[in-house]
């Protein structure tokens, strides 16, 4: 089930996590900020002491906001693997350099690096495997299960995808409930393409790339590329066009920009040898 990505799921992880990067160092496993709770229980300098962390950590927030929009905004995978070659991504635990490192494997996956992706999977699923709070547990199982079938490895995805299950989804646990929707998304897309649903499938991938933007410009292309393969095999050439060129023209060099651009070459190809006969 797990060794095909689906574009819906690869597309709403992104999202998430975009919205995600700036307080993730602050959060509790409630999803709370942990100054708002300090307010309320602890004396005046401690609270000083907190405000003066978070404000440190909102700031580190700002430069992962900046290194993510080159991969995510930019749709630039060897810009962003530039921009982070001397960042040391060895995620203890829930923190920003987990989002980093997951932002990370997929730009090598793009380009071609699976060996060093694989190395940084392996150390992302330490941290996750260490964690043991709910709430950062699923979202962390959300990022790994996003690499983990981006390279294949159905064993991680499985483990994954498990992980999120027994967190579960309750009502006022925000990263729960995203990380469930998002295994949700996952599973729905994998059996409407075993069914060769191609239009529900395209519809699906089109609420996920609406839901996208304007956050993720790399999900929306992502899911508008897989769309318009969805809309093809329905026979709707001129929908499958109309989301080609949405991915081709806001991709980047994302790979599956450089599919749909080809696509597009090859359909006009095609016109154009119909309309000579």
């Amino acid at each position: 089930m797990f060794g095909a990505v689906s574009a819906g799921g690869r597309a709403l992880v992104a999202a998430i996590c975009v919205a995600a990067v700036a307080c993730l160092p602050l959060a509790t496993e409630d999803g709370n900020l942990v100054v708002g709770k300090a307010a309320a229980v602890l004396s005046p300098w401690i609270v000083a002491a907190v405000a003066c962390s978070a404000f440190a950590e909102v700031a580190k927030g700002g430069i992962a906001r900046r290194l993510t929009a080159v991969l995510d905004q930019g749709c630039d995978p060897r810009s962003y693997l530039d921009a982070t070659e001397g960042l040391k991504l060895y995620p203890k635990g829930y923190d920003l350099s987990f989002v980093l490192a997951h932002r990370r494997a997929c730009a090598l996956v793009y380009v071609g690096r699976d060996g060093e992706a694989e190395a940084l999977a392996s150390s992302m699923e330490l941290a996750f495997l260490r964690e043991s709070r709910k709430s950062p547990k699923a979202y962390m199982a959300m990022l790994l299960l996003d690499v983990s079938r981006r390279l294949g490895d159905g064993a991680l995805a499985e483990k994954c995808a498990q992980a999120i299950r027994l967190c579960g989804a309750e009502s006022g646990m925000p990263w729960r409930v995203a990380a469930s929707s998002y295994l949700r998304d996952v599973e729905e897309g994998a059996a409407l393409e075993a069914e060769g649903d191609w239009g529900a499938l395209a519809a699906l991938y089109g609420r996920v790339a609406e839901a996208a933007l304007p956050n993720d410009v790399r999900a929306a292309v992502e899911a508008r590329s897989a769309q318009g393969s969805a809309f093809e095999r329905a026979g709707e050439v001129a929908s499958a066009e109309a989301s080609y060129r949405f991915a081709a023209e806001r991709g980047g060099s994302l790979p599956c920009a450089l599919e749909a651009r080809a696509r597009l070459e090859g359909m006009a190809a095609q016109t154009a040898r119909g309309g000579a006969s």
